[in-house]
């Protein structure tokens, strides 16, 4: 119950994805040239260029506008990136692991983590091959789910924790009026 009402869970949402693979070199073409014109060119501009053309040609029309959007938060991802905003990560067999807990973890992070693989290929501690297994597939988020409905679909909601006689009235409240959970056993 203590982790469930913490702000990353309670206050969070999950994206729902789909893995959208791209015809090579193109999808590699895509990240370079956001990977070294990000800094200079507005995201409308590269999504006007050759690259992110290629990209879109090879959807169909109903994607185009998800794709942009994609393409403007890889352009988002890449500033960070370039500006040393990342979250702490590792690199463990031509891989980027991120900080998870107290260790590290393969997760990605939307695109930052795409575009630290980038920066540690030119750096010479990524091969081409794991770059380019990161090149050749994006993320479309379609949807986001947030953490506080998943237990509304349930019919019954049972749990072990240590932490329960430990919960706030507030909290309390929160479970009782958000999910009618009324009885409690020790």
């Amino acid at each position: 119950v203590d982790v469930f009402f913490k702000d990353e869970i309670f206050g969070d949402m999950v994206g729902l994805t789909a893995c959208l693979k791209v015809e090579p070199p193109s999808g590699k073409e895509l990240v370079f040239y956001i990977w070294k014109n990000c800094q200079v060119l507005p995201s409308s501009s590269i999504l006007q260029s050759h690259e992110a053309s290629a990209v879109l040609s090879q959807f169909s029309s109903d994607l185009r506008a998800p794709l942009k959007l994609m393409m403007t938060k890889m352009c988002e991802g890449a500033r960070r990136i370039h500006s040393g905003m990342w979250k702490p990560y590792g690199i463990r067999n031509d891989m980027i692991l991120h900080m998870y807990a107290d260790g590290l973890k393969h997760m990605l992070y939307g695109f930052d983590t795409i575009f630290l693989y980038v920066m540690e290929f030119e750096r010479g501690r990524i091969s081409a091959q794991a770059l380019e297994g990161q090149c050749s597939s994006f993320g479309l988020t379609h949807s986001l789910l947030s953490y506080a409905e998943v237990p509304l679909s349930f019919d019954l909601i049972l749990g072990v924790t240590g932490t329960l006689k430990a919960t706030s009235s507030i909290e309390r409240d929160g479970l009782k009026d958000m999910y009618e959970i009324e009885k409690y056993t020790y």
